[in-house]
């Protein structure tokens, strides 16, 4: 493309030109490098053009000087801006959002600078509200740790990744980060495949489902997905992996959301549990089937701050299931801690029932009884006979835990009931 672009007047310093695009303009992330000329001289770039392509995550806003003489002040200069693009992004490019402009360089810089600093404070938002989404889901996996349950496993996974990555879909990552565009893509498509698959694991937990064909289905729709997404970001130049990819990413992602909507729908309509669970997922796919026909594209600003509106939507998703979650964490908390109390007192009681061996005339007896678990299904009896002699009794039952200390402290009673009237005869 190339722009005119008239050069004020009376212009004391050295001249440099800024191509910049649109702060607001959707995704921060663009496929593409590209190169300034200025009457006909190369000026400053961003990644590299072919034959040995690299692309840039610092694209959206440069300011390159121009050498002494190039242009004068008070004319109009020529500038052109030559773009490529990968296979992934052979797509119209938002050009229209490009504003080029030459003027002093202290001046240029000043302006890039305050932009910059509005696009982080405008990504603060997202900023702050996904990562608190992401420490109070790091909370869910403190619980399961000490719960077992499943579900806050994978429901806590599954917000961590989702949260993660709209953290690195916003401005902050980009500008902040020195990551190379193959490291970011590799996370970009790690992240999201934790997050699909995570999703897969929680509905099918906390709805207890079985259904193999279908969650197959489920997860052959993310990994395609996931796998074209990976060429699209790492092809350099045109392949038929590439075409096919292309071809094949958005029937894989509308195939993935609709088997998540199915599922959710079905567990809904038929099972008539975990409502509210199924209706937020049931949300969050729409919203991404909407943003890929684009229909729910674009963002809207709260004041300084700016957020997509698929990145609110995922958002407010996150919040929901974390409330939920978090309900469920409370109460698997609160049932851990009145088991302990019982587990606690069961223990007192097997303890007492299995007393520690004593010494006996003529006999030095020692006893250690250490259950795998709180209580265990171990027992011992020691018994003195009337003619000098020691009898003892040694079992185990089957299994562990509060069922077989349950049985031990049967057998005990039975023992101790039934001593003087059994094993004496």
């Amino acid at each position: 493309m190339r722009f005119h672009i008239p050069v004020r007047s009376g212009v004391g310093g050295p001249l440099a030109v800024r191509n910049a695009r649109e702060i607001y303009s959707g995704s921060t992330v663009s496929l593409l490098a590209d190169e300034v000329y200025v009457s006909g001289a190369l000026v400053g770039r961003q990644g590299r053009l072919p034959p040995n392509p690299m692309l840039s995550l610092h694209h959206q806003d440069a300011v390159f000087d121009i050498p002494a003489g190039q242009v004068t002040p008070g004319t109009t200069a020529v500038v052109a801006v030559r773009v490529w693009c990968p296979p992934g992004a052979r797509l119209p490019i938002f050009m229209s959002d490009l504003r080029v402009s030459i003027d002093e360089r202290r001046n240029l810089l000043l302006a890039y600078r305050a932009d910059h600093a509005t696009a982080l404070i405008g990504d603060g938002l997202n900023l702050a509200l996904n990562g608190l989404v992401a420490l109070f889901s790091a909370g869910l996996l403190f619980v399961w740790r000490k719960t077992g349950k499943r579900d806050l496993l994978m429901c806590g996974v599954m917000l961590i990744s989702i949260a993660l990555f709209s953290l690195l879909r916003g401005q902050v990552p980009i500008e902040l980060s020195a990551l190379s565009w193959r490291t970011y893509a590799l996370i970009w498509v790690a992240l999201e495949f934790i997050s699909m698959a995570a999703t897969i694991e929680f509905v099918w937990t906390v709805n207890s489902l079985r259904a193999p064909g279908m969650k197959f289905l489920y997860y052959a729709f993310a990994i395609l997905f996931n796998g074209a997404d990976l060429v699209l970001f790492l092809a350099m130049t045109p392949s038929m992996l590439a075409r096919w990819s292309i071809l094949g990413l958005v029937p894989m992602l509308g195939g993935y959301n609709l088997v998540q909507s199915s599922v959710n729908l079905w567990v809904l309509l038929v099972r008539r549990q975990n409502r509210l669970l199924a209706i937020t997922i049931i949300a969050t796919s729409a919203s991404a089937m909407l943003e890929l026909f684009g229909v729910f594209v674009g963002g809207i600003k709260i004041g300084p701050f700016y957020m997509e509106y698929i990145g609110l939507a995922f958002l407010l998703s996150e919040i929901a299931l974390l409330l939920l979650l978090g309900q469920r964490a409370m109460k698997a908390w609160r049932t851990r801690d009145e088991l302990r109390v019982e587990f606690d007192a069961a223990r007192e009681v097997q303890q007492q029932l299995v007393a520690p061996a004593v010494d006996l005339p003529g006999f030095k007896i020692q006893s250690a009884y250490a259950p795998a678990k709180q209580v265990g299904g171990d027992f011992f009896l020691v018994l003195p006979e009337a003619d000098g002699s020691v009898l003892i009794l040694m079992g185990d039952v089957s299994g562990k835990g509060l069922r077989a200390a349950m049985t031990v402290s049967a057998i005990m009673g039975a023992l101790r009931g039934c001593e003087r009237c059994v094993f004496r005869h």
